[in-house]
């Protein structure tokens, strides 16, 4: 649906990296998030295990080598803080909790990247998210500053709901609770 509106409503633009079709403040809202098998996924040239690959990534403090950030990282190392442990905590403190919210954006850095010299010009496009106990569900809200729609849009969907289910199985909800 997401990719079918980027086509039928994007408004064509021209970027130093080329051309693209935009859509600004775009709201995904997914009720019952779930994994394709990997047969229905092959169908469109897609590999379940490549988006598994990216859902351990996304949980991992780890940065390789060859790339720049890695949302894991920002989320688990990066600030001296695992916020998904945080977010744990505060809601199996209280259920209710609604300060379960973070950012992966470091302005005092990532607003200056590629403007120095020094460091890579990337910064992450996953900039908050956001974890809270509504409805008899466990919700979450991410937030991106771009997205792009064709490439990164279901690979991280995917890291998303890996994020959604590590969060609900460790304050003891079950997959009803929070898919």
């Amino acid at each position: 649906e997401l990719v079918f509106r980027l086509y039928k409503f994007g408004l064509p633009v021209e970027l130093k990296k080329g051309k693209r079709k935009e859509l600004l403040n775009v709201k995904v809202v997914v009720n019952n998030p779930y994994e394709e098998s990997n047969e229905e996924l092959q169908k469109y040239g897609l590999s379940l295990e490549k988006f598994q690959r990216y859902q351990e990534g996304i949980l991992s403090s780890d940065i390789p080598e060859d790339i720049a950030y890695r949302y894991g990282n920002r989320i688990r190392a990066y600030f001296n803080v695992d916020f998904l442990d945080a977010a744990i905590e505060r809601l199996k403190k209280d259920i209710q909790d609604r300060h379960s919210y973070f950012s992966l954006w470091d302005s005092s850095k990532d607003v200056l990247k590629g403007l120095r010299k020094e460091g890579s010009a990337s910064a992450p496009c996953l900039v908050s998210l956001f974890f809270r106990y509504f409805g008899d569900k466990l919700c979450m809200t991410a937030t991106f500053r771009t997205h792009n729609g064709m490439d990164a849009w279901l690979e991280n969907f995917y890291g998303l709901m890996a994020l959604q289910r590590y969060v609900a199985e460790r304050i003891g909800l079950t997959e009803e609770m929070f898919g």
